[in-house]
């Protein structure tokens, strides 16, 4: 066989195999809906109204500010495009685990 070895996609993440762009979009995304949740949850907290949604919404606000680090990890993990030669769809596996490292591993 000749060639280059098969590797990620050109700008593809090598854990979750979404491009650079993707992950951006889904970063501004993110960002918008937690701006307004808190814009929302905010007005009516000087109203003086609190229903058991706001507390599920607060929630949702720390669960997703946790998503946004991941997407952000993810998006800072993989290659510009470019960076590998691209492969035919279907000739590449998987990962079997991330090959950038997590914050508990550079603890």
């Amino acid at each position: 066989m000749t060639g280059s070895p098969p590797g990620p996609a050109a700008g593809v993440c090598p854990f979750c195999g979404t491009s650079r762009e993707q992950l951006h979009v889904w970063e501004q995304w993110l960002e918008r809906t937690l701006a307004r949740e808190r814009a929302y949850l905010d007005r009516r907290k000087r109203r003086g109204v609190r229903t058991p949604t706001d507390d599920v919404l607060e929630e949702d606000q720390r669960q997703l500010q946790t998503l946004l680090q991941v997407i952000r990890q993810a998006r800072a993990c993989a290659p510009p495009a470019g960076a590998f030669p691209l492969t035919p769809a279907g000739q590449q596996e998987p990962p079997l685990r991330p090959s950038c490292s997590s914050p508990e591993e550079g603890a």
